[in-house]
């Protein structure tokens, strides 16, 4: 007896890491299958049509900034493109990438979870930020709110470790990463600037943690530098198209967070956060870590998402991680009590679960909510490109995503038509019909949605410049130079 109880406590944490480790693999599985579905789907977002077109002309030599018109940090594209091209060069090799970002930012989230809090936190935040919807959302959408998001949560990740690691090398070394993941995150969406106050945060400890500051600023510096230095040269072009496009002008003051819009985002991601409260309520005492951390992540995103202009639902995903780390400190608490006095094994079994019930209806409907957003494709409209834009030759329109199926490349610095670009941006109507006209490679102009037909006079003008005429399914209409066939 007396070698069994002192064996005991060198078993059970090795089980219930192995245990531990098994769930997370589980719900990293769970997370890949249930977004396999929607590598081939149709359009999910209007934005995916225009990544995959500059994705293209990346391929094709095509410098971001100067040539290709980009309104996100370089990071973005240019992590994406290399796996983007060896999976094949398609919007599902597109999606996939995303998907795997995903896989990174869940498991981070675990570390994140099991470094604060123990093992059940950590199996909890994995298994929200699976399910949450708009996590599930970004993560097949062609977007930079992904990627960021999983970055954002590896910094964290690697700061946790710097924090917990008895090992001083490695913990030098953990701080290093997290810094550069925190650059990089942030030079993918700006809105990851609210997770450096998280990182800044999390590596305050006992033990020299201003020594840890100075090594995550030294990471960041270094993966900023890597990053940057390609474009001093379009320096300002870089400023204008990622930063002066979210910054607040006399177009987009209305253009902010309105109750309206918090409201739609609330009913969303209601359980999660309603289980965020209770983390702060329940976990407070003995998680007050992991609880603080997901506050100053909540209230930072917050901020950093109320100071872009104009607000899209997607940048919400920002707070996602937050709610997570919250609702993990409810879980994790809910867990001990469980665990605690007699029948332990029965109540911990019916928390996990009721906890499994609730998660499998929530990612049923985060699933059913991607579902929506799909536009299919039309083929006919795609043949009819196929058939009246030459291969090789380039197709200015509104309608990315059909345009990329058929085949054709847009003018580089012309691909983004959405309508912060074309009112929000400085590329006048005169701008954009000297760029058109003075492009010999452009061969037509395509209206298929109502983005194009809102610059004052600009059809009438292609009209005349483009005459010959076509009208496609769908409503769509293509105008083409004389000759060109």
């Amino acid at each position: 007896m007396g070698e069994a109880g002192l064996s005991r406590p060198v078993r059970r944490p090795s089980t219930r890491s192995l245990v531990g480790g098994l769930c997370v693999a589980a719900i990293l599985v769970i997370t890949l299958l249930t977004r396999l579905h929607y590598l081939s789907a149709g359009s999910l977002n209007i934005d995916e049509g225009t990544y995959w077109l500059s994705l293209r002309a990346m391929q094709a030599g095509h410098p971001l900034y100067s040539s290709v018109y980009d309104s996100q940090p370089p990071a973005f594209l240019l992590l994406t493109e290399p796996n983007w091209a060896l999976l094949g060069g398609s919007i599902a090799a597109a999606r996939a990438v995303m998907v795997g970002w995903a896989l990174v930012g869940v498991a981070s989230g675990a570390v994140i979870g099991w470094r604060l809090a123990g093992f059940a936190a950590g199996i909890s935040i994995a298994a929200i930020l699976a399910v949450d919807p708009m996590m599930v959302q970004q993560s097949v959408i062609l977007q930079a709110d992904g990627p960021a998001t999983a970055l954002g949560l590896l910094a964290v990740a690697m700061a946790t470790c710097a924090l917990k690691d008895h090992r001083e090398p490695a913990r030098d070394v953990f701080a290093l990463l997290a810094g550069a993941a925190l650059v990089v995150g942030v030079l993918t969406k700006l809105l990851d600037a609210a997770v450096v106050p998280v990182v800044a945060v999390t590596l305050i400890g006992p033990r020299r943690w201003r020594r840890m500051w100075l090594l995550a600023l030294a990471g960041g510096c270094v993966a900023g530098a890597a990053l940057l230095l390609p474009y001093v040269a379009s320096w300002s072009a870089l400023w204008v198209q990622v930063v002066g496009m979210h910054l607040p002008d006399s177009s987009t003051v209305g253009a902010g967070i309105r109750l309206s819009f918090l409201g739609s985002w609330a009913h969303l991601e209601l359980p999660e956060i309603i289980l965020a409260a209770l983390g702060v309520l329940l976990g407070w005492r003995n998680h007050p870590r992991l609880v603080a951390t997901g506050l100053v992540w909540s209230g930072g995103a917050l901020v950093a998402v109320a100071g872009t202009h104009p607000v899209l639902q997607h940048y919400m995903i920002a707070i996602s991680p937050g709610l997570a780390l919250l609702g993990g400190a409810a879980l994790a608490q809910a867990a001990e009590w469980c665990g605690a006095g007699g029948y332990a094994r029965w109540r911990e079994a019916a928390l996990v679960a009721v906890l499994v019930t609730v998660a499998a209806i929530v990612l049923a409907g985060s699933v059913e909510n991607v579902q929506q957003l799909q536009v299919k494709p039309n083929p006919v409209q795609v043949a009819s490109i196929e058939q009246l834009i030459p291969p090789g030759s380039q197709l200015f329109g509104d309608d990315q995503f059909n345009e990329a199926l058929a085949g054709r490349q847009g003018p580089p610095y012309l691909i983004d038509t959405s309508l912060a670009r074309l009112h929000n941006s400085g590329l006048t109507p005169a701008a954009l019909e000297n760029r058109i006209s003075g492009d010999p490679a452009l061969c037509g102009v395509l209206f298929a949605t109502n983005r194009l037909t809102t610059v004052k006079g600009f059809q009438g003008w292609v009209g005349i410049h483009f005459p010959d005429r076509s009208d496609l399914p769908g409503g769509a209409v293509m105008y083409r130079r004389a000759g060109c066939a």
